[in-house]
């Protein structure tokens, strides 16, 4: 398991506040555009810091990802799914705990799948079942 939890803060500007918080944090940043984010898979947090009509449309063409964390200046809902969001003026307050938040959450998340299929591979019901199915 990695200990350095890696963000990707997606933005089009040079310099950003948010990844120059999350670096002083201890958290490895990777800043990224729009355009290449998708491919960037093994993020734990995806801080998105884009212009309000760009972050809709960004928003819209994202699947339902619990990884997202949107910097604006009010309340983001595309398809119905109200997105987390941290105003540009809590940032300096918020946005590290945002993240630790939604770090531990994937964190949580992929060690009880974990648990979950080291159990079923080693159930005594799926051994049992195994074997009657042969």
């Amino acid at each position: 398991m990695k200990m350095e939890p890696h963000v990707i803060v997606i933005t089009h500007a040079p310099v950003s506040r948010a990844a120059s918080l999350l670096r002083e944090a201890g958290y490895l940043v990777t800043k990224s555009t729009p355009e290449l984010a998708g491919t960037q898979t093994d993020a734990e947090a995806l801080i998105v810091d884009l212009p309000w009509f760009e972050l809709v449309l960004w928003l819209d063409e994202q699947e339902d990802d619990d990884r997202i964390l949107v910097l604006a200046p009010t309340a983001v809902s595309t398809r119905g799914v109200p997105q987390r969001i941290i105003s540009p003026a809590e940032i300096e307050d918020d946005l590290v705990s945002a993240v630790d938040r939604i770090v531990a959450d994937q964190r949580i998340a992929a060690y009880g799948r974990q648990q979950v299929a080291s159990a079923s591979a080693y159930s005594p019901l799926t051994s049992f079942f195994g074997a009657m199915a042969r």
